[in-house]
């Protein structure tokens, strides 16, 4: 909600992305609890949670303000940020891509590709902002990409294998999540 300072809609991270190019992003992301509430743990550790899903989209290493206040929040954020830094390290070293060279069948569903060229990583960051779980369905342009098609591919954050099918991967994603694939 920008009226009340927020500063991560997807626009605002993009914009950020897309003036930064390929280098590295942190943020200090301040936030106000949901109105009328009040910042407990598990509160806590679903925003942030929630902040790491859209800021892994653009390969943001995101610092909640409202998690560091207290020891007690540290500990519960603690294997969140263990979890999400070394994948964005990974996005990072591969280089974002203003091309993605990939499509969703879905409008609420958005693409960002780290990485190209004739060696190194190819990622590919899916973000679901649906508000119901969904299956979304990516096409790859794997000509241009420089790549066959391969036999399996991985998301990074669950560790769960994708279903790929004649080229198209198919991609379950929460509200919220995003899934980072592997296409090299």
């Amino acid at each position: 909600d920008p009226s009340r300072g927020e500063n991560w809609s997807l626009e605002e991270l993009s914009w950020r992305r897309a003036l930064a190019g390929p280098r590295p992003i942190a943020a200090l992301v301040a936030a106000l609890p949901p109105r009328g509430q009040r910042w407990t743990p598990e509160t806590a550790a679903a925003f942030v949670e929630k902040i790491w899903h859209r800021c892994l989209l653009f390969a943001i290493t995101p610092t909640v303000k409202e998690a560091w206040a207290s020891p007690d929040l540290m500990e519960i954020v603690r294997p969140i940020y263990r979890r999400m830094i070394p994948i964005v390290e990974r996005l990072e070293t591969a280089g974002w891509q203003c091309a993605t060279l990939a499509r969703a069948d879905r409008g609420d569903v958005f693409l960002e590709r780290y990485g190209g060229g004739e060696e190194g990583e190819i990622l590919l960051a899916v973000h679901s902002e649906s508000e119901q779980p969904i299956a979304t369905r990516i096409t790859v342009d794997w000509e241009g990409l420089g790549l066959e098609i391969p036999a399996e591919i991985g998301d990074l954050v669950s560790g769960e294998p994708m279903e790929i099918s004649e080229g198209t991967i198919s991609v379950p994603l929460d509200p919220g999540r995003t899934a980072v694939l592997s296409l090299r």
